[in-house]
């Protein structure tokens, strides 16, 4: 069970990472989830550049994964089929016996 406060925090900064690249970032996080988008977002920008490529092939099949779940978990309406009956039968009942 998740508990909330109702609490709501804003966060600005601005941060250089070691390659003198320089982020800026404000946000208006009402819950943790948020929050972790925020750090994150710094710990990508302190990746060394070795990192980064992986970082952002990993970040974007999670987004693939998500978008496809997202839409597939999404109830649809049932399709409506017409037709006509053009023959009918009937098939005898079926006989189990013990020999």
């Amino acid at each position: 069970m998740e508990h909330s406060t109702g609490a709501k925090a804003s966060f600005y900064g601005a941060i250089e990472d070691a390659t003198g690249h320089g982020f800026t970032f404000a946000s208006h996080a009402h819950d943790v989830d948020a929050l972790r988008r925020v750090v994150s977002c710094f710990i990508i920008a302190n990746l060394p550049k070795e990192g980064v490529q992986e970082a952002f092939e990993s970040l974007r099949r999670m987004l693939d994964f998500y978008s496809t779940r997202l839409f597939q978990t999404t109830p649809m309406a049932p399709r409506m089929l017409s037709g006509t009956v053009v023959s009918a039968s009937e098939r005898p009942g079926l006989v189990v016996s013990d020999e």
